[in-house]
């Protein structure tokens, strides 16, 4: 049964993928959005089954319910400074809830550490311009 990443390719979730590796869990989907980063030098020296990135991934989902033992979720747009409200709300809120939904339907673990939430819910000054403009 495999454990999905997500956000597994960035500093953090790397070294969640380590952690796991050190416990001896290979069977470890990472999803992510590598793109034109370097972010891909984090994954050197990990195990793991596959990586699908992060805009294929919902649609794949559906089909891997029957081989996911878990979810640990990591993944989301950290960068204090993206102003895109579209952007982060499709990445760090829609992302998560179809994720939460996935797992709640199918009894599937869901982690999600309590320092993700103030990337899930934006930023803060992203919140004040909104209310500022409304």
């Amino acid at each position: 049964m495999s454990v999905i990443v997500t956000g597994g390719a960035g500093f953090i979730g790397s070294c969640m993928v380590r952690m796991l590796n050190d416990m001896g869990i290979d069977d470890i989907l990472i999803v992510d959005h590598i793109a034109s980063t370097e972010k891909w030098r984090n994954l050197v020296g990990k195990r793991y089954r596959a990586y699908i990135p992060r805009d294929e991934f919902l649609e794949k989902l559906s089909g891997l319910q029957e081989r996911v033992s878990q979810v640990i979720h990591m993944g989301a747009c950290s960068a204090t400074t993206e102003k895109d409200f579209d952007f982060l709300y499709k990445n760090n809120f829609e992302f998560s809830k179809a994720l939460w939904r996935f797992c709640a339907a199918e009894q599937i673990p869901f982690f999600m550490p309590a320092a993700q939430l103030p990337m899930e819910t934006g930023n803060r000054a992203l919140t004040t311009e909104r209310r500022s403009a409304g």
